[in-house]
């Protein structure tokens, strides 16, 4: 037995952890003692070990001139049971068991096994200091520990064998922090049509800084490192100029059997507080690539939320960062407060560090030389939810090297299940009938790469992916004027095994003057979701026709009545509603199993599933139900076993049921 310190308190010291190399029992002095068996007999230095008295020991009066000579003895002030001593010179085990034997008040002798401690990767780069979203010390004035809590994963994941894609306006594949991870023949340009994926005018820094917060390459001596020092890095270059339907869709379906992840560090324009989404093609593409990239797992498309909240804008208004199939990122400053800039709504998941106004900036590769946006190599300018969104791709490709076999909405559900709470003090946070937390401005969270990546690793993936869609007929129906509660349109939905993931309302609305309306999404458990808020879109739009899509009801069973809530605000100003429709995307629960393990025994097992509980129910009528106990639980599963002593009719049902 050998007792051990941890980091967190020296109490641990008095614990112990059991691996003994050998242990002298030992009673008071004077009783009876039996011998103990210990070879070999000499022991040989050094050699540690400590005694355990039965009283405290006062080290003014320990007698340390019997012992041998090079023994080292050390006393604890907070352990003051306990005596160290450790053998610099080879000494008899006949003459240390003496020695013991003459210490009264000695209850026990340990011998401590020598082990060496790992240090911490932290790499080398000359500009690790400045990355405070790598490792936040307080160093640039924010609050420690806001970061993407990343030097515990880097010790064993550096995104080894994943490949990132930054589509955006070139990233310069030569630049001495990236060339060592970049993929050329893996690149390309679709803006173009060429193989050349780098930076062609002097205002296109944008994808090599993006490049640099997700890949730059970590521990070479050199500037910054990367939150995936080690992943595969490919540039898709697509947005240094107009681009149309089709140049998006063929960018955004870029080697989908070689690329993993793909992070968009844009979207809509900002401030024209509009509707503007991707066209036809761009959405199915990036279904496809969802559903059948990666082998089938699906490519993992990270986008920002975007830039607009100071001018009301939502990120439910930019159709790229609102289609279910991309992860939508937000940012938060150093300190942990959602920057000013950053874009809520129902559809972002998570948010992650960036530079934010008078607070610090992201440090990040630029342009070589004077072609960058600052002198050198490097800026420390970088912000934004463009610097947001490599963070978290980052963090992902992290998580796909723990475990590759992750899908796309496994990845989702990681990163908002591990996420950690920004603004503490905030009101606004909610949690869902499945156990979810939820923030309008922040989603889920901060990225916690440690707990996503642990959590990965042990990850059992979600069931296939199943819709359920219900289309409201009794339309047009008029929107009060002025009135908070506004007008309800009901959802039936019925009783489904449906664990519901993605929520999507699309409304069609007649208004002379829409920035006055404001859309709610209810679930049947209550669970509210902003899906428009008032005055986000520009004074007198008059039609909105929008898919909205909502995870805040993320886990929450679908059975029951969805209620969209649509308000007029203000006064004067009139519409109605002329179509709606709600999908909800999710997944079946597993069916239970049903078995005869042997002719007196029936066994029935149902998973367990996170936020929803499960009671199984008898009857021998199908007309009167009893609920009956599971009989415990293994391997996530609840499990029933009966003994059938004799034939009988019995039917079993099981209901699903949020906590």
């Amino acid at each position: 037995m050998f007792f051990l310190p941890c980091r967190r308190c020296l109490s641990c010291f008095l614990l112990g952890i059991v691996f003994a190399t050998f242990q002298i029992s030992l009673t008071a002095r004077g009783a009876h003692q039996a011998t103990p068996q210990l070879v070999p007999s000499m022991i040989q230095a050094p050699r540690h070990f400590v005694l355990r008295y039965e009283t405290e020991v006062d080290s003014k009066k320990f007698a340390v001139a019997s012992w041998p000579k090079g023994a080292r003895i050390r006393f604890f002030p907070f352990a003051p049971h306990i005596v160290a001593i450790t053998f610099t010179n080879d000494v008899q085990r006949p003459q240390l068991m003496e020695l013991v034997r003459q210490l009264p008040g000695v209850c026990q002798v340990e011998e401590l096994p020598v082990h060496q401690l790992q240090k911490k990767w932290v790499p080398n780069d000359t500009r690790f200091g400045q990355q405070w979203h790598l490792l936040n010390t307080g160093q640039l004035g924010g609050a420690a520990g806001m970061d993407l809590r990343l030097t515990n994963v880097w010790e064993n994941y550096k995104g080894t064998g994943v490949v990132l894609a930054v589509v955006d306006d070139g990233v310069q594949l030569t630049h001495r922090d990236i060339e060592d991870n970049a993929n050329a023949q893996l690149s390309y340009d679709y803006l173009d049509d060429d193989n050349d994926a780098g930076p062609t005018l002097f205002s296109d820094t944008h994808g090599t800084q993006v490049a640099g917060v997700a890949a730059a390459r970590g521990n070479n001596g050199l500037g910054v490192c990367g939150v995936a020092p080690l992943v595969t890095l490919a540039s898709v270059r697509l947005i240094s100029g107009p681009t149309t339907d089709a140049q998006e869709a063929a960018a955004l379906s870029h080697a989908l059997d070689r690329v993993h992840i793909m992070n968009c560090s844009w979207g809509a324009p900002d401030g024209q507080r509009v509707l503007i989404g991707p066209g036809p093609l761009t959405r199915a593409a990036l279904r496809h690539g969802a559903e059948s990239g990666r082998g089938g797992q699906g490519i993992i498309y990270v986008f920002s939320a975007g830039n607009g909240a100071q001018n009301g804008e939502d990120a439910n208004m930019d159709g790229y960062a609102n289609d279910i199939h991309t992860l939508v990122v937000g940012a938060v400053d150093d300190r942990g407060f959602v920057a000013s800039y950053s874009e809520g709504g129902a559809c972002v998941h998570v948010v992650a560090p960036s530079g934010a106004p008078l607070r610090a900036k992201m440090t990040t590769t630029d342009l070589s030389g004077v072609e960058g946006e600052d002198p050198g190599d490097y800026t420390a300018e970088f912000s934004g939810t463009s610097a947001a969104a490599p963070a978290v791709a980052g963090v992902v490709a992290l998580m796909l090297e723990a475990n590759p076999s992750l899908g796309w909405r496994d990845v989702q559900e990681i990163l908002m299940r591990t996420a950690r709470a920004v603004e503490t003090n905030s009101t606004d946070w909610t949690t869902n009938a499945a156990g979810f937390r939820f923030h309008p401005r922040c989603g889920a969270g901060l990225v916690n790469a440690e707990a996503a990546v642990t959590l990965a690793r042990q990850w059992i993936p979600l069931p296939p992916q199943t819709q359920y869609s219900v289309v409201y007929s009794n339309l047009p129906v008029a929107i009060p004027d002025q009135q908070i509660s506004g007008v309800s349109l009901n959802f039936e939905v019925p009783s489904l095994p449906l664990r519901v993931e993605h929520a999507v309302a699309t409304l069609t609305l007649e208004h002379s003057d829409a920035s006055q309306v404001e859309v709610h999404l209810l679930s049947p458990q209550g669970t509210a979701s902003i899906l428009l808020p008032a005055n986000s879109l520009e004074p007198n739009t008059p039609v909105v026709a929008w898919p909205f899509s909502s995870v805040r009801h993320w886990g929450e069973l679908a059975g029951g009545t969805w209620r969209l809530v649509v308000s007029d605000l203000r006064f004067l100003d009139t519409g109605r509603i002329t179509a709606a429709r709600l999908d909800l995307y999710g997944a079946l629960l597993p069916a239970p199993s049903l078995s005869r393990p042997d002719a007196a025994t029936l066994l029935i097992s149902a998973p367990i599933m996170e936020g929803i509980g499960v009671n199984l129910e008898v009857s021998t009528n199908l007309d009167l139900w009893t609920s009956v106990p599971w009989t415990g639980n293994t391997n996530r599963q609840m499990i029933f076993s009966e003994s059938l002593m004799a034939p009988s009719h019995k039917f079993y049902r099981l209901l699903w049921h949020q906590p």
